[in-house]
């Protein structure tokens, strides 16, 4: 387990830092080695745990293309309604689930790669669970984030323990700062979308830091002590020709964030739980594009697990003409998530 988490984060930050972190790894046998093919691609489940309640407040697939040099971070909607077999429809649940039915936080985490890599129709090679604690450490280690607040952000929830105060213009979050910020909630225009929106700036302009200021000596001591609240799951597949194509191509890599497509809305039609519920047709399309599946409208999904047909659910999920709202760098900069 140990071994797994070096390799998780060596391949991690190398992919962020530069060249000479690969001799480091390829020595110490953590990318790869002997008959393993060498891999075209690799995607990882990156699960931001909620420290409340152990549900996934976060749920990321990171995808890497050596063929065009393409990364893709799809986020998919923690409400997002799914059947898994236990307990609540929610797909932010299901790592709560496996907790509850006596599995470890490696396991469960392992266990929502599979459930989402059956449903989904795509392969999954590895995972990772984090904790709040461990995402403000690595924010902080990298010397805070540099984001630019159109409005200044304020909301206290003592339930909850979370109080945020932001200001407005041109700051550099520190790690408590940027927790305040992903879970910030209120005043955006499309409500807990908005809020996705909001962390598609933030992974973007995190990316950026750490690209500036990973250097390969600190790649090494990440890699020896990987910070406390990070656990992962990967199976061993060759990472040495996909990190060599990113910092090959780095300068080229083209950055795609996209979100699963549907709509928010609640159990009945003015009451009941939130739910987000996805477009069947979108959906494939997506990932197709992104994820170079064979799937299509007609053979995604085909036991019904992201829709109710009992409830008004399905006028989303069988709906067409929805949009898939992909992401450029650049056109993040153009994104408007606030009302005001």
């Amino acid at each position: 387990m140990k071994k797994r988490v070096i390799v998780f984060f060596l391949a991690l930050t190398v992919f962020l830092a530069g060249g000479t972190g690969l001799l480091i790894a390829h020595r110490l046998g953590m990318v790869g080695n002997g008959d393993e093919s060498a891999a075209s691609d690799v995607t990882f489940l990156i699960l931001g745990l909620d420290e409340a309640a152990s549900n996934t407040d976060m749920n990321l697939l990171v995808r890497y293309t050596v063929s065009d040099h393409r990364l893709v971070l799809l986020q998919l909607p923690r409400d997002t309604y799914m059947e898994s077999g236990e307990g609540l429809p929610k797909l932010n649940h299901i790592y709560a689930s496996c907790l509850l039915a006596g599995a470890d936080e490696a396991s469960a985490a392992r266990q929502t790669a599979s459930v989402l890599s059956e449903a989904l129709q795509i392969r999954i090679d590895g995972c990772a669970a984090v904790h709040l604690s461990a995402v403000s450490q690595l924010i902080d280690e990298i010397g805070g984030v540099r984001m630019s607040l159109p409005s200044a952000l304020s909301y206290d929830d003592p339930s909850q323990d979370l109080h945020i105060s932001l200001p407005a213009g041109d700051v550099r979050l520190t790690g408590d700062q940027a927790l305040q910020y992903v879970r910030y909630r209120s005043g955006y225009a499309e409500g807990d979308l908005g809020r996705i929106d909001a962390q598609k700036l933030f992974l973007a302009a995190f990316l950026r830091q750490a690209a500036e200021q990973m250097t390969p000596m600190r790649v090494l001591e990440l890699a020896l002590q990987p910070p406390k609240g990070v656990l992962v799951s990967y199976g061993g597949k060759n990472l040495l020709p996909v990190i060599t194509d990113f910092y090959t191509h780095r300068n080229d890599v083209e950055k795609i964030f996209v979100s699963l497509p549907g709509e928010a809305t609640r159990e009945q039609e003015n009451t009941g739980t939130w739910y987000y519920v996805i477009n069947r047709e979108a959906t494939a399309e997506l990932l197709h594009t992104c994820f170079s599946t064979e799937i299509s409208r007609e053979n995604f999904d085909p036991e019904g697990r992201f829709v109710n047909e009992k409830t008004h659910f399905e006028n989303i999920y069988y709906a067409n003409g929805y949009d898939i709202r992909y992401y450029s760098e650049k056109d993040l900069k153009n994104l408007k998530i606030l009302e005001k």
